[in-house]
C-alpha cells in the first residue's frame, strides 16, 4: 500500500471516531444557552449548555451536579433536538415538574423553569 492511501484511510478513520464520539456526547448546542438556578444551594449558578444532553442530578458523574435534597442521582436531562430544548425526568424519586405539573419529558423554551423534586428551581435561557 502506498503512504498517501494509508493516510487517507487514517483520516477516514479519525472522521468515523470523531462523528460516533459527537453522536454519543449528544452533538453541540448551535445556540448560546444557559440553566441558571434560581432556588436551592447553587442559586444564582449560570451553567452554561454546550452539549446536545446534558445530565443534573446528585451524583458527581452528572454535567450539573445539584446536592440539594429531593434531587435524584440522576434527576433529569436537558437535550437540544432539532434546535428545540427537551426536559427528561430520568425516573427520579421527586420529580420533574413544568408549570405545577409533573413531566416524564416536555420541550421547554427560553425564559421556562424547571422544578426538580421542590428542591430547586432552573429556569432555560437562550440568548440568540
Amino acid at each position: 500500500m502506498t503512504s498517501a492511501f494509508l493516510i487517507v484511510a487514517a483520516v477516514l478513520v479519525a472522521v468515523v471516531v470523531l462523528v460516533i464520539a459527537l453522536r454519543r456526547r449528544g452533538g453541540t448546542i448551535d445556540r448560546e444557552a444557559y440553566l441558571i438556578v434560581k432556588t436551592g444551594s447553587r442559586m444564582g449558578l449560570r451553567f452554561q449548555l454546550v452539549k446536545g444532553k446534558t445530565m443534573i442530578g446528585s451524583q458527581e458523574d452528572n454535567d450539573l451536579v445539584l446536592t440539594d435534597a429531593r434531587i435524584s442521582r440522576h434527576h433529569l436531562m436537558v437535550s437540544y433536538e432539532r434546535r428545540v430544548f427537551l426536559v427528561k425526568d430520568l425516573n427520579s424519586l421527586y420529580g420533574t415538574f413544568m408549570d405545577g405539573k409533573r413531566i416524564e419529558k416536555q420541550a421547554v423554551s427560553s425564559g421556562e423553569t424547571i422544578n426538580l423534586g421542590e428542591a430547586v428551581e432552573l429556569e432555560l435561557s437562550v440568548l440568540n
